[in-house]
């Protein structure tokens, strides 16, 4: 083999390793965005600070009465929310009779909506005789749901709100005795309470 046929030789080994490296360079650059694993929404929470709000309401509804509570959630993402309502039944009747009356359970109802109200949980309940009733409700948000709404734009799905039902007023009832001439019992007090979980939306961005 001549001089020539050995520079022919080297240089085509030598083009030869290049082409091989570039490809190599170029194969790992255009897979790399779809080796690298998405970030788990657990991790992107975790050193974040989830703060905490208790949200207080009262009023009276009479039997058949609704009201609708805002929450506000402005720069809130909500993880967990926790809603007591609360009532106790009057224990006075309400005018002198000859014989003693007894009050009715009172029965409410309790709903939370989000998501523009395509979610909800909802609870019902009554009161003992002469006791206080109580509906307690709970809900939490994935990590995996808080991170899309949090990369949406959307800080804790803003349209949080209270339904509460004043479903039954349990009239006044003779306690003994015959017949049945009871006194009405139009509505009673409640008392909301609502606990928010949450971590703040622009100390995330960074405001």
């Amino acid at each position: 083999m001549n001089s020539n046929d050995k520079k022919v030789t080297f240089t085509g080994i030598g083009l030869l390793f290049m082409m091989l490296g570039i490809a190599v360079i170029f194969g790992s650059n255009a897979g790399g965005d779809g080796d690298i694993p998405p970030e788990d929404p657990e991790d992107f929470f975790k050193d974040q600070i989830m703060y905490s709000e208790t949200v207080k309401h009262s009023n009276e509804l009479n039997e058949g009465g609704t009201e609708f509570i805002p929450i506000d959630t402005t720069g809130k993402l909500i993880k967990n929310l926790t809603a007591t309502l609360t009532w106790s039944d009057e224990t006075q009747q309400p005018a002198p009779r000859a014989r003693r009356h007894v009050n009715q359970p009172d029965s409410f109802a309790l709903t939370i909506f989000w998501n523009d109200g395509n979610d909800s949980i909802s609870g019902s309940g009554s009161n003992p005789q002469d006791g206080q009733g109580e509906i307690a409700l709970q809900t939490s948000i994935s990590s995996e749901d808080l991170k899309a709404m949090f990369d949406s734009g959307d800080e804790g799905m803003k349209n949080w709100t209270a339904l509460v039902d004043m479903t039954d007023a349990g009239m006044w009832v003779p306690q003994t005795g015959i017949g049945w001439i009871g006194l009405t019992d139009v509505g009673n007090l409640y008392s909301l309470d609502i606990v928010l979980e949450y971590y703040d939306y622009n100390e995330i961005m960074g405001d």
